[in-house]
């Protein structure tokens, strides 16, 4: 039966395709995979078609359709009628169909929206089919016991005995992120059908589809742009204060979330830390109150929240009042924002300081016997700074015992910044001075400096400097260069780092440098391997006192008669000395 079947199989495909050119347009064409709904939202559908050889890409032209059937092959709903053609059709390339739910949830993905879904009682057991005008079934795909229905003519180009079956034990996948996938070795595309049941299978993970572009999407879980707040009030705090936070989680959609975690672990300089929780209507807390950490479980209506009252008090000796919430969406629920995920609260603290501007003016103090004055002020973190503390009183007693604190420090009483004592190079200091230099490091924009007084009561000045130089402008454009020179006026090695900026901020270049006694050190934007026809600006940090280096900066061209020199501003704009 078989060798006289096949010559009239052979026969009659010469005859369809002869009699209806047209269709060879697309009758080469399989039902690559398929998904009832994602995550139990039936609405989102999806059927993606793959070409078994070049050119099956004009289906608009030729009405190709697919419709759904349900278990008897009865009762059929047309998904789409083709619109219209794609434009890629090499062998292999896909054609991706989905509904206007999964299209409005993965926008800019689909070659073609559905009319029409399959129905909700289909997806147990049915059956899609890919046609041509006439009823002519090229391709099916039968789940659930659904069983081959219709006509053959055409179908045997895709599946030798037209019939596609037995089919896929399993009802069509609607309940996760896994499709029903042709799973049959099909490396090129061109692999036929043997029966459902062998050649299609569910997805191991989230199904990844792929349009007509090439463009490969995975299909995503309910979205839920889950937010978080958090506030206390206050930008300073001291110890002993009492610190109320006011946080806030909330759902911005598109879906509405179960299990959402929030979490809060308080700083530890807080203690006796409780809370309490209140949620909007529909939303809900996972506990109306507790103690210490917050590490709470809640559901969350789109546009709903659940709100946070901590509380606590701040210590005698905090090291810092940073504080951070966070939420997270549950397994399944993906967040296309995370960024608004975590907020954070952080105080400056202090600790009974005297708060000074580090701009180069000087103050006057009275240092008391076996007193203690306490200096805070801001900073930029990376800058360069020093600190004088000079005995007014006409002898040549440093004043008292000086220590600096990092504002990663706190309040703890225990140092971890590092300063170099640079009184003995700086010949405005003098014997009766303390003076040091330091970079700021940490996270906390703010040091500290603690002056504790000897036997006697003296006066003293105080001088805080911002010893971080600026140029305002360097250039390579054209021929032009900018060279630099750094003059060490001191009687030790100085070490600083010159850095080039562009017109952004961004960094360009660095130069470490250790400049001895004395000695001048000399670069250029060219040395540096600056790109050509660049402007930016330029900084100087040093570990020195106020005035320790002295800096040139020009932009210049030597490769025209007469040379061209421009001499540029270095300085600082806020150094005591």
């Amino acid at each position: 039966m078989s060798k006289r079947r096949a010559p009239l199989l052979a026969a009659g495909l010469t005859v369809l395709l002869s009699a209806s050119p047209a269709l060879a347009s697309f009758h080469l064409m399989k039902i690559e995979q398929a998904m009832g709904g994602v995550n139990g939202d039936i609405t989102q559908q999806i059927v993606q078609l793959r070409m078994r050889f070049a050119g099956q890409n004009l289906v608009g032209t030729n009405q190709a359709r697919l419709i759904a059937h349900d278990a008897a092959g009865l009762n059929p709903v047309t998904l789409i009628v083709f619109p219209s053609d794609v434009a890629n059709a090499a062998q292999g390339d896909r054609i991706l169909v989905v509904s206007p739910a999964f299209a409005a949830a993965h926008p800019g993905i689909a070659d073609f929206t559905m009319t029409a879904l399959i129905p909700p009682s289909y997806l147990a057991a049915g059956r899609l089919t890919f046609e041509g005008t006439g009823g002519i079934i090229l391709w099916s795909l039968a789940w659930g016991g659904a069983s081959y229905t219709g006509s053959s003519l055409g179908s045997t180009t895709n599946d030798a005995d037209g019939n596609f079956g037995p089919p896929f034990a399993g009802a069509l996948p609607s309940a996760t992120t896994q499709a029903l996938l042709f799973t049959t070795p099909d490396a090129t595309g061109d692999a036929p059908s043997t029966n459902n049941a062998a050649d299609y299978s569910v997805t191991s993970g989230a199904a990844v589809l792929t349009n007509n572009a090439g463009t490969m999407t995975p299909v995503a879980g309910p979205m839920a742009d889950l937010r978080i707040t958090k506030d206390d009030g206050v930008t300073a705090a001291s110890p002993l204060q009492t610190i109320t936070y006011t946080i806030v989680a909330s759902n911005a959609g598109p879906a509405a979330v179960t299990g959402a975690t929030v979490m809060d672990t308080p700083s530890p300089g807080l203690t006796g830390v409780t809370w309490t929780c209140t949620a909007s209507a529909g939303s809900s807390c996972g506990a109306a109150s507790g103690a210490g950490a917050i590490n709470d479980l809640v559901n969350l209506l789109v546009g709903g929240a659940v709100t946070y009252m901590l509380s606590g008090q701040v210590t005698l000796t905090p090291s810092n009042l940073r504080n951070t919430a966070t939420i997270g969406p549950p397994n399944g629920v993906s967040d296309p924002s995370p960024a608004n995920n975590t907020a954070t609260d952080d105080d400056l603290l202090l600790c009974g300081d005297t708060v000074v501007v580090p701009d180069g003016r000087v103050g006057g103090y009275t240092l008391n016997a076996v007193g203690v004055l306490s200096f805070g002020a801001s900073l930029k973190i990376g800058h360069s700074y020093s600190v004088e503390f000079k005995n007014k009183s006409g002898d040549n007693t440093p004043p008292g015992t000086l220590m600096m604190f990092s504002g990663d420090d706190g309040c703890s009483g225990s140092s971890t910044i590092v300063t170099r004592d640079t009184s003995g190079i700086d010949p405005a200091s003098g014997s009766a001075s303390y003076r040091v230099s330091f970079t700021a490091a940490g996270v906390e924009p703010f040091f500290r400096a603690r002056l504790a007084g000897s036997v006697t009561t003296v006066p003293i000045t105080v001088s805080w400097s911002d010893t971080t130089m600026f140029s305002p402008a360097w250039s390579t454009n054209g021929s032009f260069n900018t060279f630099y020179s750094f003059q060490n006026t001191t009687g030790a090695t100085l070490n600083g780092i010159l850095t080039l900026f562009d017109t952004s901020g961004a960094v360009v270049s660095t130069l470490p440098m250790a400049v001895p006694a004395g000695q001048t050190v000399g670069t250029n934007t060219l040395a540096l391997g600056s790109n050509r026809n660049h402007t930016g600006t330029a900084r100087l940090t040093h570990d020195g006192p106020p005035g320790a280096f002295v800096a040139e900066a020009a932009i210049a061209n030597f490769s025209i008669t007469p040379a061209y020199v421009q001499p540029v501003k270095f300085q600082a704009v806020r150094e005591a000395k």
